[in-house]
């Protein structure tokens, strides 16, 4: 993405749209389907959405389908797609189905990776799941230390 694309895309009247987006995607799984609703635009903000959209929209509540953002996106000056602006703009993109997959299949629940393993007595092989989760948990969070790179990335799940 072009800094002045990247600037426009940036502005105030486009935050709800990728806060929207950035919450919609990781929900989905990062996939490329659906709508994200904008109730209540202002008219600064239908303004904006009527420039990157090349449509006008009437005052209420907005509709984007992901699939026409996406589009639009790839064929102007953002020369990417939704998930790769939604990234640039409001950070890193967790495939939230893919997470809840991996807690499942560990057989221990997210909440138990967060307590201290000094304040919660468990036995030996509850201990090794417990610490097999924790491992997981700070690979998958891409916490600093882990030797490991986040597996929630948009290229990755795609």
């Amino acid at each position: 993405m072009t800094p002045a694309a990247r600037s426009w895309l940036a502005r105030p009247e486009l935050a709800r749209l990728w806060d929207r987006l950035h919450e919609r995607l990781q929900r989905n799984g990062i996939a490329i389907r659906g709508r994200v609703l904008i109730p209540d635009a202002s008219h600064a903000e239908r303004e904006a959405l009527a420039l990157l959209m090349g449509r006008a929209y009437p005052a209420g509540t907005i509709t984007i389908a992901l699939a026409d953002l996406d589009e639009r996106l790839r064929s102007t000056a953002a020369g990417c797609g939704v998930a790769d602006a939604v990234t640039e703009l409001r950070g890193q993109l967790t495939n939230r189905p893919a997470q809840r997959r991996i807690w499942s299949a560990s057989g221990v629940s997210p909440w138990q990776c967060r307590w201290p393993r000094s304040s919660v007595s468990r036995s030996a092989g509850e201990s090794n799941r417990a610490s097999n989760c924790s491992n997981r948990c700070m690979v998958s969070m891409n916490i600093p230390g882990s030797g490991s790179k986040p597996i929630s990335t948009p290229s990755r799940w795609a």
